[in-house]
């Protein structure tokens, strides 16, 4: 179907921008989680969070121009480790 992964797209980010607010990953960093930030050039592209507690990695996000470039595999290893 034309389109469908367009619209996924649009809904999976609209899910992580209600789920991902400003105050909920402060919550999160200052309890048991940890975070890794993505960076090309010097801007920040993407970031990686991890709960220590758990041990699970619960959100690696790249910004929509960066996928697919690998860029997001050096936060993601070390929310894995």
């Amino acid at each position: 179907m034309p389109g469908t992964n367009t619209v996924l797209c649009g809904l999976i980010r609209q899910i992580v921008r209600m789920l991902f607010t400003s105050a909920s990953v402060v919550e999160r960093l200052v309890t048991d989680c940890c975070a890794w930030i993505a960076q090309v050039d010097g801007l920040d592209i993407g970031f990686s969070l991890a709960n220590r507690k758990e041990k699970s990695v619960f959100g690696m996000f790249v910004k929509p121009n960066f996928e697919g470039r690998g860029v997001g595999r050096l936060p993601m290893k070390a929310a894995e480790t």
